[in-house]
């Protein structure tokens, strides 16, 4: 797509879930987390990216929680404050982040570039929903129209994320099934909305699939409520149950569990992490092994 120049630049984001989207809301379960490690994540750009525009250099995900996070989430009402500050802490650059705090590390990031819009730029989030983009006839422009408003835009970039897929005939009847024999039958959908928490301590639930979801589901059902993993002297994982759970009946189609994540080994983010560390923390020295 070929930008014009303009005197003066509107730029508008559409989303009804405001910064971070759907996906990435700092109010969700504590217990779901990234695919990616933190020191791989980044929103900026740096000289591997071949773009017109000037490349700006920052912090990832990780360098950020290391060196500005603690000041911004203690200096905000975030409703997961205290779980975010004691992650920090414990976050290792090989570990996985909590998706709820790349959801603020992206509204730092919306923070910071308004810090760095000129006379003849303006950045506004409209936490609506686009329901449609109609050219204009006669003109280069758009509308894009939401519940409330009508925007006429010069250039529209659709970035469309995560969306619900239809139900599939297999899903509508087990639906009505559902209806029919008393029984809450959920359809897929992102894991951050299942309204796990009106599920009561004991009651069966069946969970289809063994994905990404699963694991999620999972998480939210059994650390979520109170439950503790550890490991015994012979390396075996064996959960300490809460006994806040539900019966969790699940399966799929292969019959086991897809593969969890493989311990990162890479060595390239300890000397940064050391940097780091030592400057938080006020230390004139400091020797940090990462596994």
């Amino acid at each position: 797509m070929l930008l014009k120049k303009f005197k003066q630049l509107n730029i508008k984001l559409v989303d009804p879930f405001g910064i971070g989207g759907r996906v990435w809301q700092t109010n969700q379960s504590h217990e779901l987390i990234m695919n990616t490690n933190p020191n791989y994540v980044t929103v900026f750009t740096d000289d591997k990216v071949q773009i017109d525009g000037p490349i700006v250099a920052g912090p990832n995900l990780f360098q950020w929680l290391q060196t500005e996070a603690i000041d911004y989430i203690e200096q905000r009402n975030f409703t997961m404050k205290a779980q975010f500050l004691a992650e920090i802490e414990a976050l290792k650059p090989t570990e996985y982040a909590s998706r709820g705090l790349f959801g603020v590390y992206l509204n730092w990031f919306y923070d910071y570039l308004q810090t760095r819009l000129t006379e003849g730029t303006t950045l506004e989030v409209v936490e609506e929903e686009a329901l449609s983009v109609t050219p204009v006839v006669g003109t280069d422009q758009y509308v894009v129209k939401t519940s409330n408003y009508a925007l006429t835009a010069d250039n529209v970039v659709m970035a469309l994320g995560h969306f619900e897929n239809k139900p599939t005939p297999e899903q509508v009847t087990l639906r009505r099934f559902a209806l029919d024999h008393d029984v809450t039958y959920v359809y897929p959908m992102q894991p951050q909305e299942y309204a796990l928490k009106e599920l009561p301590a004991g009651k069966p639930m069946i969970i289809r699939g063994l994905g990404l979801s699963f694991i999620d589901a999972m998480a939210m059902l059994t650390i979520g409520r109170g439950g503790k993993f550890t490991r015994d002297v012979d390396g075996y994982l064996r959960y300490e149950p809460s006994g806040k759970e539900p019966k969790i009946i699940a399966g799929s189609r292969i019959g086991v569990p897809l593969r969890s994540k493989g311990t990162n080994q890479k060595k390239r983010m300890e000397n940064w992490y050391h940097l780091a560390s030592s400057r938080r923390t006020g230390l004139t020295s400091m020797t940090v092994k990462v596994n």
